[in-house]
């Protein structure tokens, strides 16, 4: 298992991994992995300028979208980093959201995708990271506490109650 960015996967690794989570009426986690209608091939180039604060747009903050993909090249996951974090982002999304398709769950592969991103933000220069949940997502918050997570608040958003959690890196 590995993380790869955008460019790694393949279109049909990309849409049958969407496909998966669309089927299963549950929404796609981070969503930022579908943008509107987007082709595969603007998606690419999407991913490519969201990346940088002089390309991403306007309103948003750069980030870095990752694949996890096993050795057949199948997407079992996706997550993505924000580099920054805006008003919303300090309440609600924090610098890094994923998800894992719903055949693969439950195997240990979003506490693998959060721990290769942690790696990857302590090579950025980053000391610790802000990731949120949803209260009652017990998987999710599991995962980021056996990366190091200490929950330090909640908040509310449209309703609902989210854990915010500090990791150092």
């Amino acid at each position: 298992m590995r993380l790869v960015r955008f460019d790694g996967i393949t279109r049909e690794a990309y849409y049958e991994y969407i496909e998966e989570i669309l089927a299963s009426g549950e929404p796609v986690s981070p969503s930022a992995i579908i943008n509107g209608k987007l082709t595969y091939e603007e998606l690419k180039e999407y991913w490519e300028l969201a990346s940088s604060w002089e390309t991403c747009e306007p309103g948003l903050v750069p980030a870095t979208l990752y694949y996890l993909v096993d050795a057949r090249g199948r997407i079992c996951g996706a997550i993505q980093f924000r580099h920054e974090l805006n008003d919303f982002l300090e309440h609600f999304g924090g610098h890094i959201g994923y998800g894992v398709r719903p055949t693969e769950r439950r195997k240990g592969y979003a506490t693998l995708m959060l721990r290769h991103m942690l790696a990857i933000a302590r090579n950025k220069g980053y000391e610790s990271v802000l990731i949120t949940c949803h209260d009652d997502n017990i998987g999710s918050a599991k995962t980021i506490e056996n990366n190091g997570g200490k929950e330090y608040t909640t908040s509310t958003y449209e309703g609902k109650l989210f854990r915010q959690y500090w990791v150092e890196v």
